[in-house]
């Protein structure tokens, strides 16, 4: 039940984000082609930061630091 309720919260999170960003661009006194433009940099920043982060977060050496292979390989190694 936590899991549904905190995708629930993510899910009010993100829309709040992306209408607050929508409402943004609709005050902005900039003309379309700008505001287009600025609207294109905001989404191709937003997909690819947190895509970089997630690559990086699961890469071989990061998950085996955090699984704790690394001590378990070491332990290995001294008892060979």
């Amino acid at each position: 039940m936590r899991g549904l309720i905190a995708l629930f919260c993510l899910m009010l999170v993100t829309s709040g984000f992306l209408i607050t960003h929508v409402a943004l661009f609709f005050y902005l006194p900039l003309d379309l082609e700008t505001k287009a433009l600025v609207l294109l940099i905001a989404g191709l920043t937003y997909f690819f930061v947190p895509l970089t982060l997630i690559c990086w977060l699961y890469s071989k050496p990061q998950w085996i630091k955090m699984s704790g292979a690394e001590e378990m390989i070491e332990n290995l190694s001294k008892k060979s």
